[in-house]
C-alpha cells in the first residue's frame, strides 16, 4: 500500500477538522436548547436579526446578559 500524496493528507485533515467542528457545535446547540425555551431562542434569534452587524447566537446571548445586568445595576 502506498503511502497518500500530501494533497489527500490536507484533504483528510481538512474532513476531519469539519466533523470536529460540527459535532462541538451541536454540542453547543444542544447545551444552549437545555438552557432557554423554545420561546426565549426566538426572542433571542429575533433580536439578532435587528443588529447592525452579524453575530452568531452565542454573541447575542453574551450581549443580551450583558445589557441585562447594565440595567439591573442602575435600579
Amino acid at each position: 500500500m502506498r503511502e497518500p500524496s500530501e494533497r489527500q493528507r490536507t484533504l483528510a485533515a481538512e474532513v476531519a477538522k469539519r466533523l470536529v467542528e460540527n459535532s462541538l457545535a451541536q454540542g453547543r446547540e444542544e447545551a444552549v436548547r437545555k438552557l432557554f425555551s423554545n420561546d426565549q431562542l426566538k426572542q433571542i434569534d429575533e433580536w439578532l436579526k435587528h443588529q447592525s452587524e452579524p453575530i452568531d447566537r452565542p454573541e447575542a446571548i453574551r450581549r443580551l446578559v450583558d445589557i441585562g445586568l447594565k440595567v439591573k445595576g442602575k435600579t
